[in-house]
Order: C-alpha cells, then structure tokens, then sequence
C-alpha cells in the first residue's frame, strides 16, 4: 500500500498479543508495538524498519511499517548470489545488523531473534533494515544466561 501522505510505501501486519507500560507512555500498548515505538522515536536508525502507525482492532492490532523497495530478506539475496557475498560486502552488512543491534540496546530493546530472514536489504543501495519484533522484549538489568525454549521445540529429534 501507500500512506495517505504518499510519501512512504508501506506494508500491514495483523497480531495477538500481549500489552505491557513503557516508560514515558501511561496507557498499555501491545508488546511489538511498544518495542517499535522505542526503536522508532528520534534520533532514528537507518537500519531498523520504522513503525509509521499502528491501528488496535478487537483482540487483535495492525501494524503500519515503512516498506523499503526493492527488497528482500537476506536469506534470500545470499541463495541469488552464485559466488557467495564478497568480504567487504559482507563486512558491510554486518555493520549494518551490528548499528542496529546497538540502536535497540540503547533504546532499552532486546530484539531477541536476528537472523538473515529478519533483516531486509534493498538490492539497490544494499542498506540493510532490521525487522519483526515479534519475539523481542524489554532489556532487564540482568545477565541473559538462557535460550527461550522455542529454540530447543525447533531443532530436529534423533
């Protein structure tokens, strides 16, 4: 789609979730959304996707993100690269993961799943955007000692 603005095309996103408070905000919001919000304020980071909008339906809410064209995950440009990604390239990207990577920690957010199929990078400029909240959370104050259990449900039995 394309904002009313016109300025940005944009794609939606349809969720169940949970609600927390983050600071500065008195009313809950859902817990991608909220993530979003913090990574999203200004000063922005060019390598995290922008929360434009997000719209609350029943049980369920829509999120409204930037929509960087022509693109695709990273997983994908790595399999249409014959001779594999060249170092500088690749040192490049890793740059890249590693701003935002930072942008969010200093924003008090803890992506919690960045892989080549969560990050997005324009075929063009090969500016790479960090992307689905999904599984992240607020960062605590403690030392991270373990892997969420969704990791171990994944892997291959015997």
């Amino acid at each position: 789609g394309r904002r009313e603005n016109g300025r940005y095309q944009i794609c939606c996103q349809v969720y169940l979730q949970k609600f927390i408070t983050i600071p500065g905000e008195t009313e809950s919001l859902p817990l991608e959304v909220a993530l979003m919000k913090m990574v999203s304020m200004p000063p922005r980071c060019e390598n995290v996707l922008e929360l434009l909008d997000w719209i609350e339906l029943s049980k369920v809410f829509i999120l409204v993100l930037e929509r960087p064209s022509p693109c695709m995950d990273l997983l994908d440009f790595m399999k249409c690269m014959d001779s594999g990604i060249s170092e500088p390239l690749a040192r490049d990207i890793m740059r890249q993961v590693v701003q935002a990577a930072q942008h969010c920690c200093e924003r008090g957010v803890f992506h919690r799943d960045i892989k080549p199929e969560n990050l997005l990078i324009n075929t063009e400029t090969l500016q790479v955007k960090l992307i689905d909240f999904g599984c992240g959370d607020l960062m605590y104050d403690f030392t991270y000692t373990k892997l969420k259990e969704l990791w171990f449900s994944l892997l291959p039995s015997g």
